[in-house]
């Protein structure tokens, strides 16, 4: 085989091409140049070159695939693990699962497989057993990896969570110069398709799922950090929540001055204990308090504004208004409303036809 240069003039401009050819023998006895391979135009000494390459690949019988017709099955996804690693390593959190771990005697190493967990929720969350193959398939960095590992890492997790709580949050006083002065507190729920663990019960759904068992989860937040949790029985109500998480904020992290913000559900009969400055909203059209102070102005000119409107015996009541909200709000009760003049009609409608058939 051998390069063969093919010249063409168009429009007085002169085109160069590239083939890769070879001589054969027809059955007449003759010779006669053959085609192998065109590798179209040259329009540098680079490409020239290129097509020297694929002719030597050629001759060793070397597969040649174009760019264009390679098709990725599968990949490592390393992006967002290397962000992922990156953020670990800048805000302690590896360090913090060290040393709570460092009484312990593991085979392999429980901090770089809860990296990876980590890593996979944010990837594709799912089952335990998911998660292995992803981190065995897919995930980096490549790690020895056993099934059984996986499990055998959550119990530790679980039984140091305080130390590892305390720990991470230290990292993050450090590298996020953080502020506990003002923390947010709220609970969400997540249901089980099946018995679940022992704390799952039946309780109030956020899904709207009464039918299915359920864990409630508490999380505290700093600075939209989240600094702690606690996973509570499903049947659990969210004011009874609310001490255990304000005394583990003072011992654990020794959290003194606060202002501590919730929903107003959490509040409910526990401001008084609370000692503690607090942020929270009070019930509408359900308090003689709700009605006097709704219908009063908020001053200013912002979409989003508030502004204090009463105080009394060391409460201050905040009146917020967001207009794009209020309009929403009103469009919505528009709507209702028109839903239910029709419904009426029809109701006075069939009940006058009704009547009159008697």
């Amino acid at each position: 085989m051998h390069l063969k240069k093919v010249t063409s003039t168009h429009k007085g401009k002169t085109y160069e091409y590239a083939q890769i050819v070879k001589s054969v023998r027809r059955e007449d006895g003759k010779s006669s140049i053959e085609t192998v391979k065109s590798l179209g135009r040259m329009k540098s000494e680079e490409d020239w070159e290129r097509a020297r390459k694929i002719k030597e690949a050629m001759e060793r019988d070397e597969k040649i695939v174009r760019l264009k017709d390679v098709e990725i099955e599968e990949h490592f996804e390393l992006g967002l693990s290397w962000v992922a690693k990156e953020l670990w390593d800048k805000y302690g959190i590896g360090k913090a699962l060290m040393k709570a771990f460092e009484d312990r005697e593991h085979e392999f190493n429980p901090e770089k497989i809860t990296f990876m967990l980590a890593v996979n929720r944010l990837y594709r969350p799912g089952s335990d057993l998911s998660a292995y193959r992803w981190i065995r398939d897919r995930g980096w960095p490549r790690i020895e990896m056993e099934k059984q590992w996986i499990y055998r890492t959550l119990d530790p997790l679980v039984e140091e969570k305080e130390e590892i709580e305390e720990n991470i949050l230290q990292g993050l006083k450090k590298n996020l110069d953080l502020d506990l002065s003002l923390v947010f507190y709220d609970l969400t729920s997540s249901y089980f398709e099946g018995e679940g663990p022992e704390l799952a019960k039946f309780g109030y759904s956020r899904d709207k799922r009464k039918d299915k068992k359920q864990l409630v989860l508490g999380v505290v937040m700093a600075g939209s950090i989240p600094i702690a949790h606690r996973v509570w029985p499903g049947n659990t109500d969210d004011s009874s929540t609310l001490e255990k998480t304000v005394q583990d904020l003072k011992e654990k992290f020794g959290i003194e001055d606060m202002v501590f913000v919730a929903d107003r559900g959490v509040f409910k009969g526990n401001l008084e204990d609370l000692d503690h400055n607090y942020i929270g909203s009070v019930k509408k059209r359900k308090s003689d308090l709700s009605e006097k102070l709704l219908p009063k102005n908020v001053p200013g000119s912002e979409e989003k504004r508030a502004a204090e409107i009463h105080s009394d015996e060391g409460k201050r009541y905040i009146l917020c208004l967001d207009e794009d909200r209020r309009e929403k709000d009103l469009k919505n009760l528009e709507e209702t409303a028109e839903e239910c003049k029709s419904f009426l009609k029809d109701l006075e409608q069939r009940f006058r036809s009704e009547g009159r058939g008697r």
